[in-house]
């Protein structure tokens, strides 16, 4: 559970951009989309929980879609390489 998240995406894993910067409008155990606004094109993401509930945060799993779809997140901080 997190209400407060950035999305950062990358070509090589090291050097990052920001793609998203968010605030979930309440605290949920349900899935949350997160739309980039834009197509972007990344080999890396990495999602970071800034606010928890509680001092905690937990994010259960990411899916990452292509096309016109968008991310979704469930849910402290991770990071993963997006499949093709």
């Amino acid at each position: 559970m997190w209400s407060n998240f950035d999305v950062e995406i990358s070509s090589d894993g090291v050097s990052y951009q920001k793609a998203v910067t968010g605030l979930s409008a309440s605290v949920q155990k349900e899935p949350q989309n997160i739309n980039f606004g834009k197509s972007v094109t990344a080999r890396f993401f990495r999602f970071t929980i800034n606010e928890g509930s509680k001092g905690y945060a937990t994010c259960l799993e990411l899916d990452f879609f292509k096309g016109e779809k968008t991310a979704s997140a469930t849910g402290g901080s991770s990071s993963g390489k997006a499949g093709d």
